[in-house]
Order: C-alpha cells, then sequence, then structure tokens
C-alpha cells in the first residue's frame, strides 16, 4: 500500500502514532490544526500558523521538531524514518494548503469590492 501525502491532504485529515517524551500519542492533521492526542482526547491543538518549523531531527531517524511562533518546541518520534518523512510532508502541504486558501478567499474579497 503506498501512502500519498497529497491526497491525505486533499482529504482534509491525517493522522499519525508518535511519542512525545515517554507517552504514546497521535498527531491529528486537519485542514486547519495540528492535534496531539491521548486516546480520544485532544491534549492540545494549534493552528498552522503558530508553526514556526517542522524538521526532522540529525542524530536521530525517527525524531522530529515542531517549532512554535512562541520559541517553544514540541519534539516526537514516529514509528520509524518513512513515517516521519511522511509527518514532515504532510505539515508541510497542509501549511501550505491553507496559505493557498486564505490567499484565495482575500483574492475573492477584492474580486468582490
Amino acid at each position: 500500500e503506498t501512502f500519498k501525502v497529497e491526497s491525505v491532504v486533499a482529504s482534509g485529515e491525517c493522522e499519525f502514532s508518535v511519542t512525545i517524551g515517554a507517552e504514546s500519542r497521535t498527531l491529528l492533521l486537519t485542514k486547519d490544526k495540528l492535534k496531539i492526542r491521548k486516546k480520544k482526547k485532544t491534549m492540545s491543538k494549534y493552528e498552522y500558523s503558530a508553526l514556526a518549523n517542522v524538521r526532522p531531527l540529525p542524530r536521530d531517524e525517527s525524531g522530529l521538531s515542531l517549532s512554535l511562533n512562541d520559541g517553544s518546541e514540541i519534539l516526537m518520534a514516529a514509528q520509524n524514518a518513512m513515517e516521519r518523512e511522511k509527518i514532515v510532508k504532510a505539515v508541510l502541504l497542509f501549511c501550505q494548503h491553507l496559505k493557498e486558501e486564505k490567499r484565495r478567499g482575500l483574492s475573492m474579497v477584492m474580486a468582490m469590492a
């Protein structure tokens, strides 16, 4: 089975199993927010506009970092290196998609003025 990040982003939602600290969590990516869940309960959520950066950790094949605009950082581990790459790509694509949606919305408002 091939995982196509672009098609998942187009569908508007995807989730990944991650570890934060020693805790198992679900990283849920929706079209407008990133949520960290424990079972079905949302522990924290962030607008994509609050994200400064998402990047793989250089010396950890499954680790990644989400940097927030407030200077804080969320470190997590994916199940493996391939899963980590999918998470990074999906977050970046959701951020890009949201920017394009906002730009389109602004264009429509300007056209109506």
